[in-house]
């Protein structure tokens, strides 16, 4: 017996026949290695007939299926006459050997389906036909829920959108004072700088003098400055206090700087004994 093919067979019947399905126990009267065997119920194919006519189809399976075939009975008929389960059970038996050599359940359940819906006792008359109030309250219903979630839609759009607006404003109100406070920044930079440029001017013109430093000078880790404009000399000791601006091709803004000069130049510093000190 080719227990796995057919447990596979077994499985796809269940999760088509999901809510029918029932599989056979095994009683301790029967073989350990006894083939496996399910019910599931079978109904036609016109919906109109599936609450008025059923069989429930009991699947035996054999020990050398599918080569010889399973045997299939129609059991608790309802819509059906004696005789007509009896006609059934035969032409399933018939096309079972027709499908000997190949998986055969699901074919002969359809097979079943399709003989029942013109093999039956149901009067034309009797069979279910649609309730058209039903249909139109049902259609009344529908609409109404389509209309509701139109609504839902719309209202969600518009409440997207006002969310859209409010959070476009607040990045615009942002920027606006992002901009601003760059602007004061800005404005705050260059009135020191030209109050620095303003002090320094205001004597520049009275006692100018250059500066330059071989080994340049370096300023906030930039390059090195090499040349410096020196105004407003003062006396500090002994050292003269200038104010001290860089001079060139630089555009860099930076602090009032100051540079102290001494200068060891009386007679004392030339002999050998100023020399030593």
């Amino acid at each position: 017996m080719d227990t796995e093919r057919i447990e596979d067979e077994i499985l796809s019947i269940a999760s088509i026949y999901e809510d029918s399905f029932e599989r056979d126990i095994p009683t301790v009267w029967q073989k350990h290695n006894a083939p496996p065997a399910f019910h599931i119920t079978v109904v036609p194919d016109d919906p109109d007939l599936h609450t008025l006519v059923s069989v429930r189809l009991h699947v035996t399976y054999t020990n050398t299926y599918p080569k010889n075939p399973a045997t299939f009975v129609a059991r608790q008929p309802q819509g059906l006459s004696p005789a007509q389960v009896q006609a059934l059970n035969k032409l399933m038996r018939d096309e079972a050997l027709r499908c000997a050599g190949e998986e055969m359940v699901l074919t002969i359940a359809m097979f079943a389906s399709s003989w029942m819906s013109s093999n039956n006792n149901i009067p034309k008359g009797a069979r279910k036909r649609p309730d058209k109030t039903i249909s139109l309250a049902a259609e009344m219903i529908q609409r109404t829920k389509d209309r509701e979630e139109e609504h839902r839609l719309r209202a969600e759009q518009a409440k997207n959108a006002e969310e859209e607006k409010v959070a476009h404003l607040v990045q615009r109100i942002d920027q606006a004072v992002q901009e601003k406070k760059e602007t004061m920044s800005r404005r705050e930079s260059e009135r020191k700088t030209n109050e620095s440029q303003s002090i320094i001017d205001s004597s520049s013109a009275a006692d100018p003098s250059i500066e330059v430093f071989e080994q340049g000078v370096d300023l906030d880790n930039d390059s090195p400055v090499y040349t410096f404009r020196l105004s407003c000399p003062r006396k500090d000791g002994l050292a003269t206090v200038y104010y001290a601006q860089p001079v060139g091709d630089t555009q860099r803004t930076v602090a009032l700087l100051e540079l102290h000069r001494v200068e060891f130049d009386t007679h004392y510093y030339t002999h050998g004994q100023g020399n030593r000190r």
